[in-house]
């Protein structure tokens, strides 16, 4: 893969990287942190990329991976959070009661749930990039909406 095919690609699907990391994440910065580390992780393994029909889903299993070790390490060190600055047009944080329902689940459900609502992935898709049947997607979806309907009640919310 060229660095023009690598950038292309990465375009196609950074706004789904970005909705994925800041619902996962406490802040701005380290959702771009995050992104940034699955983009270098990615283009320095892009060789081995043998499909690139995959490269999207190949991509938001990194970012996940990435994710999943920040939050490790998060909870091993914490930090003081400063205030979060949106920068760019382009890109509107979702409801605040929404995200903080969103990281407040556990990331076998949180995963999933951003999987197929914010990058529109298929059950079936997020069952792969997770690694698990279809029907432990289904149920682990499932499980995150019964949590978010107890969490954020009657209210309307979209992510």
């Amino acid at each position: 893969m060229t660095r023009d095919e690598f950038e292309q690609a990465v375009r196609g699907c950074e706004d789904k990287l970005f909705r994925i990391a800041f619902l996962s994440l406490r802040n701005w910065a380290d959702c771009q942190d995050a992104v940034q580390e699955a983009l270098l992780k990615a283009w320095s393994a892009s060789a081995s990329l043998k499909h690139a029909e995959y490269f999207d889903t190949w991509l938001v299993r990194i970012l996940i991976n990435v994710i999943r070790d920040a939050t490790r390490r998060a909870a091993r060190h914490p930090t003081l959070e400063l205030s979060d600055a949106y920068p760019g047009a382009d890109f509107v944080p979702p409801d605040p009661d929404l995200a903080n329902a969103v990281r407040a689940l556990d990331g076998r459900l949180r995963a999933p749930l951003l999987l197929k609502y914010v990058a529109g992935y298929s059950v079936g898709e997020v069952a792969r990039i997770l690694r698990i049947t279809p029907a432990q997607a289904r149920w682990r979806l499932e499980q995150a909406r019964k949590k978010l309907r107890a969490s954020l009640g009657d209210r309307e919310a979209t992510l």
